[in-house]
């Protein structure tokens, strides 16, 4: 399962951060793929999908050009495969110049199941958009903050669904808001 926990704060203490990022990759063992690297051109660091026909996609980079971008791509367990690819979504995120919400508008629908998760970090505003597509029905989640902080758990489930890890580390709270009872009894 792979799993992302994002926490952001606009106004941290001086000990403080701003962007607290954990994350995993759960892929299948023997798919191929490239340790994390740093694109001088690109200004990118991040790993690379190393399976034939899938060469370069990505599943999670931070983009170090005018603004720190983060991209994370998530699987959808157990939802149809049969779309187009997903493994460029991060990689022309972080390469373009589209703010959040506007590249997160201008995917298309016929991608495989997918979570995607952005933030950006600027010297006054730290903030992030996330879209789940099920089924290839866009199901758009966006939450941004412009000072509150915020905290943020994606995991590749569907929408609905809670997992024992996430409900362990007191952070689930599936899209309907369940509360942590609720979501130990699953």
């Amino acid at each position: 399962m792979c799993i992302l926990f994002l926490y952001t704060d606009p106004s941290p203490p001086s000990d403080g951060y701003r962007l607290i990022v954990a994350t995993n990759r759960d892929e299948y063992f023997d798919r191929p793929t490239a340790s994390a690297y740093h694109s001088i051109e690109e200004n990118i660091i991040g790993g690379r999908d190393l399976q034939p026909g899938k060469e370069g996609g990505m599943w999670f980079g931070v983009s170090l050009n005018k603004t720190l971008r983060l991209g994370s791509l998530l699987n959808v367990t157990g939802a149809d495969c049969n779309g187009k690819g997903r493994g460029y979504i991060t990689s022309n995120y972080l390469k373009g110049d589209l703010p959040a919400e506007a590249y997160i508008d201008s995917l298309p629908d016929e991608y495989s199941a997918y979570n995607f998760v952005t933030a950006e970090l600027r010297l006054v505003w730290v903030g992030f958009a996330a879209r789940t597509v099920i089924r290839f029905q866009a199901k758009p989640i966006r939450q941004s903050t412009t000072p509150a902080t915020a905290r943020a758990r994606v995991r590749s489930s569907s929408a609905g669904r809670c997992w024992d890890l996430v409900t362990r580390l007191s952070t689930c709270r599936c899209r309907r808001s369940l509360t942590d009872e609720e979501c130990s009894r699953r």
